[in-house]
């Protein structure tokens, strides 16, 4: 009887540990998830307002080829962004925009090492009207109307190649006599981190 008892005591002891080690090791798993989701992505771009750019005056229409990444865009002006005229500070003025143009066409080339480590691609178009955008060429957002939120495309994180690439975004505004306008783009690339001990 007291062999019986020695063991099932022992059998209970055991059960009781192997079911806390159990739940230590869920719990360690969980905290380093959340630790591993945490660390391992990292901004790779980050266009923000005041950043150098490419750009066309809508007086007439581009080439076609205007937003692919073979276009040559050393004859357009440079300016930051921060665009606009009117009633705001702004960074580069369109003083001559009121009254005789519409659209802004804007580029800007960015370099991209490991395409296939992108997690999220985000824009943002602050203007005052609609604008479309575009990656190397292809339409990844629109709007036709204000539009100040972040948009995720990353849907289109394939169209972004090894090397160089480009963002290309044209606004239009819909009345070229209002005496204002404004316009920066915002666009983001968040790319996970590489392992130090990958050898690629």
């Amino acid at each position: 009887m007291l062999v019986k008892m020695t063991i099932f005591k022992i059998s209970e002891h055991w059960d009781s540990s192997m079911r806390n080690f159990f739940f230590f090791v869920v719990l360690m798993v969980f905290v380093l998830g959340v630790f591993v989701f945490t660390v391992e992505a990292e901004t790779a771009l980050d266009f923000k307002e005041g950043d150098m750019w490419s750009y066309f005056k809508g007086t007439e229409d581009p080439p076609s080829t205007w937003n692919d990444i073979v276009f040559d865009d050393s004859n357009w002006l440079t300016g930051v962004s921060g665009f606009g005229f009117g009633d705001s500070s702004y960074n580069t003025h369109l003083d001559d925009m009121q009254g005789n143009y519409k659209s802004l066409y804007v580029r800007k080339l960015f370099k991209i090492d490991n395409p296939s480590l992108i997690k999220m691609v985000i824009l943002r178009v602050v203007c005052d009207g609609s604008f479309r955008a575009y990656i190397n060429g292809v339409e990844v957002a629109r709007s036709k109307t204000k539009l100040t939120e972040q948009l995720d495309i990353t849907g289109f994180a394939h169209e972004i190649r090894f090397g160089d690439n480009v963002l290309s975004v044209q606004v239009l505004t819909d009345d070229s006599n209002h005496n204002s306008f404004s316009f920066s783009p915002f666009f983001k690339i968040i790319t996970y981190k590489k392992s130090q001990n990958s050898s690629n």
